[in-house]
């Protein structure tokens, strides 16, 4: 089976021009057995892509690009993502050296955030 695992669709994200119906028609056109639906911080086209994927014969599935401090985290088969950042220890880090940088010998080990299974 071959899937794009990274597809952002106009309604949700203006990372994309294309909407859903292209993104399928242009699927198929090219071999693809699925898509994944994966717009930043959101999952709001998951009930519209289920009935199109049902209505279509094709399977979408929907995930999401979520931005931490880290760098976006991109997840699928979620019913739902934290309602806010998930920082890490980099983000909390100080610059030692005063270089405006913090390197990796800076970084501290243990992150001084939240537990993100508490917030969920």
């Amino acid at each position: 089976m071959l899937v794009d695992m990274h597809l952002h669709e106009s309604t949700c994200s203006s990372d994309s021009k294309m909407t859903l119906e292209e993104i399928i028609a242009t699927a198929r056109e090219r071999g693809l057995d699925a898509v994944c639906i994966t717009d930043h911080d959101s999952m709001g086209l998951r009930e519209y892509a289920a009935e199109y994927s049902d209505r279509t014969g094709f399977p979408i599935f929907v995930g999401i690009e979520f931005f931490s401090l880290q760098g976006d985290i991109t997840a699928w088969g979620i019913e739902d993502y934290p309602g806010c950042r998930v920082c890490g220890h980099r983000d909390l880090s100080p610059d030692l050296n005063g270089d405006g940088e913090i390197e990796p010998e800076e970084w501290i080990k243990a992150c001084p955030c939240f537990e993100v299974k508490e917030s969920l």
